[in-house]
């Protein structure tokens, strides 16, 4: 686990050794053991790494890595758990191969020099970001991961083109010149993270999950980025197939998938942690981790004073009887306070997930003991695991039933109401629950959702946050859901959901806020659950075997139950929350009105100073609850302010 970054300038200097360096030093949090750099003979091209060593801690691991040819440098970041099945093969079709160390790297770039980077791509199994120079045919090849679990931007700034994985990488080089993209805004608004392919940058991009760029001219327009694996839609369609399995059979293949990939993510010549929350994902793999070793497991948990915020208890009964060596931290209001100033740095552009406070606290816990930590992300977005998913499907049931002229109309009558009238009918929803009441308590969301006029658009509202031109006026761009995942008339509507689930939220919010809190801190974090073979399998799963009479993540539950006492975890789901609208009334109010200040607003032009206002004081009231729009908001001005 590393960082990588670099550049390939049409203006070569003596000065472009220096740039580097600082773009490097940029993000040396994400690789605190050594720095390596390369440059070509004519200064055009520059590659950097910052390293995380975790396999082959010897100078054979060190990048940039030159290929045995010499045709191939290669600067990557990541993981690739198969990487010694990888040496085989090549072996067998290309004979004995003089390796110089036992590093993942050096199976990447000899796979890439014996067999090309397309079927190379194909070959891995893991995380991953590189970027590799291919000094015979100049061209520089860019490739990112299947689930998104690690980062990389790039785009081109006066001449030179920048790459990296965090963009204050890019930013360090003289070159850099950007404006921020209002479409990335109003986009980041309505999902609290801005989506890839964009960045809140004009002209600068994430590549995206599964993609690869290649670039053979620095002058010229950036080339489209095309996919090297068809990410599976979920769906039952290879069960009708084949001759059906039973249930039992589903779940003894799944838990030798999952036995599999956890297994596989334990390669390191480190030690080894998991966070455990006494969640359903967090302790599968936890129980699947102590299955597997014959040594005592480290286990990490946050505990929260608040009780509605808490799973400690039970992350510590569960670590109790694997007889783990757990070790939990109880964070208090101050912990997380002190961390709000430096979200705009170690996130990099807005990000809006307030889980990422408790997330950067427990990193910080677990790489006092280890360097690596496995997690349980992607079992929400794989087995059905969000509340959202059965009341969305339970409200748009209601909705449906209305045609959707009428339903049009009366949504953007509602749209059009006077302000007095609006917070009237909001009264009307103040006795729905958790997520319902967060979506429905404003006028101009519910006009929305009534004139949606599918499943997918009703569901794309059901995750917007900030509904345009309800701050910003002007912008009416509007990102559908089905741009990142265009799902297949045939598919249910749980498959829809978590789909589009998987293709936007997990990337571009769960991992993003992962891989910053972990790699603020030195830290890798691997999820087994993200393992692309296990994924495709999983896709394609029966939804009874996710979703059973009101319980779900059944077959995750099925197979924990066999390892872990039902009584430790059979409870609902709680997530990894702080109490954000407590502090916005309290110990955040000061910054926050300093952030929101209407002249502020105002002289900066990016916001609706009124409607922010009204948002603000309808809070601080306690007449409404609108801290997911608010830390929004906050998030991006925080971000802006650390712009200038």
């Amino acid at each position: 686990m590393c960082g990588i970054t670099g550049f390939w300038t049409s203006k070569p200097n003596a000065d472009q050794a220096h740039n580097l360096k600082r773009m490097n030093d940029a993000i040396s949090h994400r690789g605190p053991d050594s720095e390596g750099f390369w440059s070509s003979n004519d200064q055009s091209v520059h590659l950097a790494h910052r390293r995380l060593a975790i396999i082959d801690l010897s100078p054979a691991g060190h990048q940039p890595m030159a290929s045995h040819s010499g045709r191939y440098q290669l600067t990557y970041n990541g993981e690739i758990y198969n990487h010694l099945a990888i040496r085989q093969s090549l072996e067998k079709q290309f004979g004995s191969i003089a390796w110089h160390g036992h590093s993942d790297t050096e199976t990447l770039l000899e796979a890439i020099s014996l067999v090309g980077i397309d079927a190379t791509l194909k070959m891995l199994a893991g995380m991953f970001a590189l970027a590799v120079w291919d000094l015979e045919e100049h061209k520089l090849h860019l490739a990112r991961d299947r689930m998104g679990e690690k980062p990389l931007y790039y785009g081109n700034s006066n001449g030179t083109l920048l790459f990296g994985s965090e963009l204050k990488a890019l930013r360090a080089h003289p070159s850099w010149s950007a404006d921020v993209s209002q479409q990335s805004l109003d986009a980041f608004l309505r999902f609290s993270s801005v989506p890839s392919p964009q960045s809140i940058y004009t002209g600068f991009f994430k590549l995206p999950p599964a993609h690869m760029v290649t670039i053979d001219n620095v002058t010229a327009d950036l080339p489209e980025p095309k996919p090297y694996w068809n990410r599976p839609l979920f769906s039952e369609e290879t069960q009708l197939e084949s001759t059906p399995l039973t249930d039992k059979q589903h779940l003894d293949n799944l838990e030798e998938h999952l036995m599999h990939v956890v297994q596989s993510c334990t390669l390191a010549d480190v030690p080894i942690g998991s966070f455990l929350s006494g969640g359903i994902d967090s302790s599968l793999i936890t129980a699947l981790l102590h299955a597997q070793s014959d040594q005592t497991i480290n286990t990490f948990t946050i505990g929260f004073s608040e009780q509605e915020y808490d799973e400690a208890p039970y992350a510590k009964a569960i670590a109790e009887h694997l007889n783990a060596n757990h070790t939990e931290l109880y964070v208090t209001e101050n912990d997380a306070l002190n961390l709000v100033p430096d979200l705009p740095t170690l996130y990099d552009e807005p990000f809006a997930d307030s889980s990422q406070l408790p997330t950067l606290l427990l990193a910080k816990l677990t790489v006092d003991h280890v360097k690596v930590s496995l997690s349980g992300d992607g079992g929400d977005e794989l087995f059905y695991g969000y509340s959202r998913y059965i009341q969305t499907k339970e409200l748009w049931q209601k909705i449906e039933k209305y045609p959707a002229s009428a339903r049009q109309l009366v949504g953007n009558a509602l749209g059009a109401i006077a302000p007095p009238v609006k917070s009237s009918i909001d009264n009307l929803f103040n006795g729905k629950p958790g997520f319902l009441r967060q979506k429905l308590h404003s006028i101009e969301q519910t006009h929305s959702l009534l004139a949606s006029n599918s499943f997918e658009t009703f569901y794309e509202q059901m995750l917007t946050l900030i509904k345009n031109p309800l701050l910003r006026e002007g912008v009416q761009n509007r990102l559908s859901v089905d741009a990142y995942a265009p799902c297949a008339h045939i598919l249910a509507k749980e498959n829809k959901m978590m789909s589009t689930d998987m293709r936007h939220y997990l990337p571009d919010v769960v991992l993003t806020k992962v891989d910053r809190a972990t790699m603020a801190h030195g830290l890798e974090a691997r999820a087994p659950l993200l393992d692309h073979r296990l994924v495709e399998y999983a896709a394609n799963l029966p939804l009874h075997l996710k979703y059973r009479n009101g319980q779900q993540k059944w077959a995750l539950q099925q197979i924990l139950s066999k390892h872990i006492p039902d009584k430790l975890f059979d409870r609902p789901k709680m997530g990894f929350a702080v109490p954000i609208d407590h502090w916005l009334r309290g110990a955040l109010k000061d910054w926050t009105m300093s952030l929101l200040d209407e002249k502020r607003l105002a002289e900066e032009g990016f916001f609706n100073p009124e409607l922010v206002t009204r948002l603000l004081q309808n809070h601080l009231s306690g007449r409404e609850n609108n801290h997911f729009q608010l830390w929004n908001i906050l998030m991006f001005q925080a971000w802006l302010e650390k712009e200038k």
